[in-house]
């Protein structure tokens, strides 16, 4: 028997993926892959044997944005978006934020998730993530 219950779908479709993002972030890894990893199963899920499913999990994409803007207040990070708009600043994460948090079920379009990957990594403090 198992001392402590099963984790809820909450806590191992959200919260975990968050914490993993935030650490990834934060602490700079030598690898992106954690970063990238925590990143879809937030905004695409994850199913069986860690695939990505077709659809975030409720609440997942407003995980990852605000974790990743209250990440670059904290480490004081690129704030702006770069100027050829290849990832997005903390203005926009902030935006998007509101609306994933107005509607936990939505989720970026792609190309917007894109970025939003792409801003994470540029947050990441790895040198080669820096441009």
């Amino acid at each position: 028997a198992a001392l402590l219950p099963p984790l809820s779908s909450e806590v191992s479709q959200v919260r975990l993926p968050a914490s993993l993002l935030q650490k990834s972030v934060r602490r700079g890894f030598c690898s992106s892959a954690p970063l990238l990893e925590a990143c879809t199963a937030l905004l695409h899920g994850k199913g069986e044997g860690g695939a990505a499913t077709a659809a975030p999990p409720r609440g997942g994409p407003f995980a990852m944005l605000s974790t990743l803007w209250g990440a670059m207040l904290v480490d004081a990070a690129p704030f702006d978006a770069p100027a050829d708009g290849a990832a997005l600043g903390i203005e926009q994460l902030l935006a998007l934020s509101l609306i994933a948090r107005a509607d936990p079920g939505w989720a970026p379009p792609p190309p917007l998730a894109r970025k939003a990957v792409a801003a994470a990594l540029r947050t990441q403090g790895r040198d080669c993530n820096q441009w």
